[in-house]
């Protein structure tokens, strides 16, 4: 842990659907380059890597800093399949108190919300419109926000 993020853990888990924060960002971008090395060049990942890149679909928690990682990091498989399917039951179980696994969005607003977080963040508006430009199913996160899983 980073010198000043001990505060934050225990703000994360007291507030709704945190975005990733700049030290997040980085490593999604990091995640991203190894990802693009492997969809360049198979010879270069393992197995798994390459069945990921082989994938048909692609499914996202909703909760903001899951899409953010996902956007950016799987980037190269994301654009070639072309749909995100965000699927509330792909986050990380809600835990009693817990309110950061809490949606803060419901519908399309959860890609509003991603794109001025990472806007925030830092990235250019241009590169996040280019992230966000994936055809989304948004067909299970119309009232998600409150529901535990099933």
């Amino acid at each position: 842990m980073k010198e000043g993020q001990v505060g934050n853990v225990g703000a994360m888990a007291q507030s709704r659907d945190n975005p990733l924060s700049e030290i997040g960002i980085d490593q999604a971008k990091t995640l991203r380059g190894k990802v693009e090395a492997v969809a360049s060049d198979p010879s270069t990942g393992t197995s798994g890597e390459v069945r990921f890149l082989e994938a048909n679909t692609v499914w996202m928690s909703p909760l903001t800093r899951a899409v953010q990682t996902g956007l950016i990091g799987a980037a190269p498989a994301c654009e070639r399949i072309g749909k995100v399917r965000l699927v509330p039951n792909a986050r990380e179980k809600r835990n009693l108190g817990g309110l950061d696994t809490s949606g803060q969005e419901i519908g399309e607003d959860v890609m509003r919300r991603v794109y001025t977080c990472t806007c925030e963040a830092g990235l250019l508006k241009d590169d996040v419109k280019q992230l966000c430009k994936q055809n989304f199913d948004f067909s299970e996160v119309q009232l998600w926000k409150e529901n535990m899983e099933s």
